[in-house]
């Protein structure tokens, strides 16, 4: 068979080929652009817990399963998790779950995997003394669309996305917001030490949590896992969510470049060995080039990261207590 001389090979190489740095860019120019590429989306609208659902006692911890009204947002229900301890103020994590149905029960234990990907994380989070706050994402869980959960699917991406781009927006950016929104409940929480907040974010929570660090500096540091890439090696290698894509992004900075507008705050990355969503190769080149922006900050004490003997996956093993001692 002759070989296809029509195919737009050179075109694609071109397409996926990494912008130059252009350092000649202010930090603030870049989250500007960022912003805008994500969409315009209100996050500063009223924002209240409307009745708890159910409490119960977990021993070293509570759990509580509320339904959240937000003016923007409108209704999605959230964990919240309480360390049992004599303290009058506690940090906060918000903890992001990844893709899957269960949405945030995975977080507490509950996925396709028997648990073998989210590892549980919000109880690991609460153990460390956080008050942990798990929303449901829209698009997955109990949030996604009546048509996708009758028809089995996993998420609502697809649809929530393609209706945003037609929009100018995303999906991205409608969760950025969300995540903004809930920062204003959190930081008014009596028990929570508002100038001690964090974030952990796995696979798409990670995306979410990255761009929400850029953009609100309320966060005062965060994990990212499963998601520390490139986007040559990530999203352009293989085919990725909808929610990955953003208008724009590849233009002007490949994704460590973004990563590093969160700095100075902490900031820790752990990586599957052998992750094949974001495979260690490029996951490699991000903590490396992170890093190395990161020396010019206290000689990089703030910055952290965790290659550890697993694939696409949380760990948690270093990052929460590095969280812990750095939030």
């Amino acid at each position: 068979m002759a070989e296809n001389t029509w195919a737009p090979t050179d075109y694609y190489q071109q397409l996926i080929e990494p912008p130059k740095s252009n350092h000649t860019q202010e930090n603030c120019e870049l989250i500007k652009k960022l912003d805008e590429s994500l969409g315009e989306f209100a996050f500063t609208g009223d924002i209240t817990i409307n009745r708890v659902m159910s409490r119960s006692d977990e021993g070293d911890y509570l759990k509580e399963y509320v339904e959240v009204i937000s003016e923007d947002h409108g209704a999605f229900p959230m964990y919240i998790l309480t360390p049992k301890k004599d303290k009058e103020r506690y940090p906060a994590v918000i903890a992001l779950h990844g893709h899957g149905k269960y949405g945030q029960e995975a977080v507490l234990g509950v996925d396709e995997e028997d648990g073998e990907i989210h590892h549980q994380f919000g109880v690991s989070l609460v153990q460390k003394g956080f008050k942990v706050f798990i929303p449901e994402i829209i698009g997955f869980g109990k949030r996604r669309l009546k048509r996708d959960i009758s028809e089995g699917n996993l998420s609502s991406c697809s649809r929530l996305g393609t209706a945003l781009l037609l929009k100018g927006k995303t999906l991205a950016g409608k969760r950025v917001a969300e995540v903004r929104s809930l920062l204003r409940l959190i930081q008014e929480d009596p028990v929570v030490d508002s100038n001690r907040i964090g974030i952990v974010g796995f696979s798409g929570g990670a995306l979410i949590a990255a761009y929400s660090m850029i953009l609100a500096k309320e966060i005062q540091g965060g994990v990212l896992s499963g998601f520390p890439s490139t986007f040559q090696g990530s999203i352009l290698d293989r085919v990725h969510c909808i929610d990955n894509y953003i208008p724009h992004m590849y233009e002007d900075a490949d994704l460590p470049e973004w990563l590093m507008l969160i700095a100075p705050r902490p900031l820790y990355f752990e990586c599957g060995i052998h992750d094949k969503v974001f495979p260690r190769n490029a996951a490699e080149t991000a903590i490396r080039e992170v890093n190395q922006h990161y020396q010019k900050y206290d000689n990089g004490s703030f910055f952290g990261f965790d290659q550890f003997d697993g694939g696409h996956e949380v760990s948690g093993e270093k990052s929460f207590e590095w969280l812990r001692r750095m939030v």
